[in-house]
């Protein structure tokens, strides 16, 4: 935005001072262009937020996952101990 601006603004200079209309549309696009690398560089705290928010939401959901597998496989061992229990009771009653 900042860069189509400042070429916009020199190529209307331009114009005044004689260059023909056609030249506006290619000033704002070289103005855009030069500008392009300080969009790398330019703070953006609304979009530092999404980020952080999405990356604290990431960690959230595999926690979630991390204990649902661990409650599972403590199901899955208790209800192998119950029922290897009952099965060894079994066979020293024979």
């Amino acid at each position: 935005m900042l860069g189509q601006l400042v070429g916009g603004g020199i190529g209307r200079g331009a114009i005044r001072m004689g260059a023909k209309k056609s030249i506006l549309p290619t000033a704002i696009t070289l103005g855009d262009m030069g500008a392009m690398p300080l969009n790398i560089v330019a703070p953006r705290p609304a979009m530092n937020k999404i980020y952080g928010d999405a990356q604290l939401t990431a960690e959230e959901e595999l926690r979630a996952k991390i204990a649902v597998e661990e409650r599972e496989k403590y199901e899955a061992l208790l209800g192998t101990l119950l029922t290897g229990g009952g099965l060894a009771a079994k066979n020293y009653q024979v």
